[in-house]
């Protein structure tokens, strides 16, 4: 009877839509019960389900859960009650872990995680610039590794048939964040790069993109048309959390890719006329709030005049990427090794800021922080996560690879790699196609 529920996609959207409410709601209301509606939730799925899949979500619940902003200080750097909650779920996994054993044979698209774990703490031997009252961003040095051991330890607990729940989980990362965005939309007008607590605007909008290719998947492979409904109205959704993210990138790069999604899954798909037509209704539903909100021309002047006021002006990263090569060109070590993650302080090259520089580009990021070894294990990580991607048939590997290129050519010109939550999803979504082979069943996706 349990092993029924948990098979059951019904039952995984439940889940899914709970954690999501919980953490959307604690967020809404800076409160920790956020995080404690979130832990007994996750406890009915791992032990009375039997199935650390439910973790997934969970994590993500976490992240996006937290209104607070983070602090370098060492005494504030999560909420205490994020870290119990996250700890105590954690243990549990731990433990079924290694009471199952360790496979390492099963890592097979991780390594390049590995070794820029290994690489990133290697700069504080020669370039240690981080201030006592700061001391929490030691724990940048360990990011990598923290990802990796996260990898290691999805790729442990879940198996074949957990793809359709990461699927999912993606998908619901996209939507909450989404309403995140809506709802502080609807309370604080429209304005460009609110802080979220988590993060920033721009950050929710760069993670709409990686979780919506996940929904798409769910129309390419409905084969009834009432399989079409869910996601097309998360689709819809989450189209109108990217115009609440008030982002110009998601506005550029995020627009392009749901239309690109939306020609593959016309061109790929057994439903494309009714796929169209529920497109076509998501899309008018969204004009036409923002017609009865704001009207359409009033809307378009306030997006012109609040979201691309500077146009398309970099928006000082072209001085942030001749920063990261000065830093990069110091000497044999930087330019082998980097300056490591707190390379330097805003305010003694960039004055506007006040904190340790975020060079806003994968590339330039690596260079200045890992020097050039560092760039090469990015290449070799995203040689290992596109590989992944041919386990699956032609109509899921399309749309998972134009989502992916599309989020790297935006982390080009701003923070995706590194970040904590870019970087978390990313893993588990890893480990979960590491767990697929070729011959898995459709039922599974």
């Amino acid at each position: 009877m349990l092993e029924k529920i948990n098979n059951s996609k019904i039952t995984e959207e439940i889940y899914c839509l709970a954690i999501a409410v919980a953490s959307v709601l604690g967020w809404y209301f800076n409160s920790h019960w956020g995080y404690m509606a979130i832990v007994p939730i996750t406890m009915v799925g791992v032990i009375l389900l039997n199935d650390f899949k439910y973790l997934a979500i969970s994590i993500l619940g976490f992240i996006f859960a937290n209104g607070d902003m983070f602090s370098s200080d060492a005494s504030n750097v999560a909420p205490m009650q994020m870290i119990i909650s996250a700890g105590l779920i954690l243990i549990i996994a731990l433990i079924y872990v290694i009471r199952n054993g360790i496979h390492l044979k099963k890592v097979k698209s991780g390594k390049a995680l590995l070794l820029l774990a290994i690489m990133s703490p290697i700069p504080l031997i020669y370039h240690n610039i981080i201030r006592k009252e700061d001391s929490g961003l030691y724990f940048l040095y360990f990011n990598y590794l923290l990802y990796f051991l996260v990898y290691l330890l999805f790729l442990f607990i879940l198996d074949k048939k957990s793809f359709r729940f990461i699927k999912l989980s993606m998908g619901y990362m996209a939507l909450l964040l989404a309403m995140e965005c809506i709802l502080y939309v609807y309370n604080n007008g429209f304005t460009k790069g609110y802080n979220m607590g988590w993060g920033i605007c721009n950050e929710a909008g760069i993670l709409m993109m990686v979780g919506i290719p996940f929904v798409f998947i769910d129309l390419i492979k409905a084969k009834k048309l009432e399989e079409l409904f869910i996601p097309s109205a998360k689709i819809g959704i989450i189209l109108f959390g990217m115009f609440a993210s008030t982002s110009r990138g998601t506005y550029i790069f995020g627009f392009v890719l749901v239309l690109l999604l939306f020609v593959w899954t016309l061109i790929i798909s057994k439903k494309r006329i009714s796929i169209l037509v529920l497109m076509l209704i998501a899309i008018s539903l969204v004009v036409l709030y923002i017609h009865l909100n704001f009207g359409i021309v009033e809307f378009y002047e306030k997006v012109k005049d609040t979201i691309f006021e500077i146009g398309l002006n970099s928006s000082g990263r072209f001085e942030l990427y001749k920063g990261a090569t000065d830093i990069w060109a110091t000497d044999f070590l930087t330019v082998t090794f980097g300056n490591g993650w707190v390379a330097e302080y805003a305010s003694e090259r960039f004055p506007q800021l006040n904190v340790y520089v975020v060079y806003h580009s994968t590339f330039f990021q690596m260079l200045a922080t890992l020097g050039v070894i560092g760039v090469i294990l990015l290449l070799f990580h995203f040689y290992e996560k596109y590989k992944q991607l041919f386990k699956f048939d032609i109509s899921i590997c399309v749309c998972l690879f134009v989502g992916y290129i599309l989020v790297d050519i935006y982390g080009m010109i701003d923070n995706t790699y590194g970040m904590y939550y870019y970087m978390l999803p990313l893993v588990i979504v890893m480990a979960s196609i590491d767990n697929l082979d070729k011959k898995t069943d459709t039922q599974l996706i």
